[in-house]
């Protein structure tokens, strides 16, 4: 992700959801029939999808990447780790210019300020904050 590019908006939740229900039964490949199937309306379907393929868990054909494969296959005890991992690689435009232990949440939603659709940007934030925590 670079400014000016899109940020993922999805809710936090069902984000998480996928994920931990792709640790539970490996899904061969992600789609929005798919994702509909386990349990994500079909209005959110679309939204996580994309949210997975900007935050570097799914490729472009809808497969796991590396980095998923790694999370899923990560024992409980390294799960947040190894999600911190790729939540710092995925956001990394956002580090760059925020810390977001210490930083307000004004500061934090300024670090998306460049980012699109600005229309989101609220999403954007709950979504970063959300998988941070």
């Amino acid at each position: 992700m670079d400014a000016e590019s899109s940020m993922p908006y999805a809710p936090p939740a069902t984000v998480l959801s996928v994920v931990q229900r792709h640790r539970q039964v490996a899904i061969p490949s992600f789609d929005v029939s798919t994702l509909q199937r386990i349990g994500v309306s079909e209005s959110l379907a679309p939204r996580t999808l994309q949210a997975m393929k900007l935050l570097g868990l799914v490729d472009e054909d809808g497969k796991e990447t590396k980095s998923f494969e790694h999370l899923r296959k990560a024992p409980t005890a390294e799960f947040e780790s190894v999600l911190g991992q790729i939540l710092r690689e995925a956001y990394s435009p956002v580090f760059a210019i925020v810390d977001p232990t210490s930083a307000t949440s004004e500061e934090i939603g300024d670090a998306f300020r460049h980012f699109v659709p600005s229309g989101q940007r609220t999403r954007m934030v709950t979504l970063f904050t959300g998988l941070l925590r």
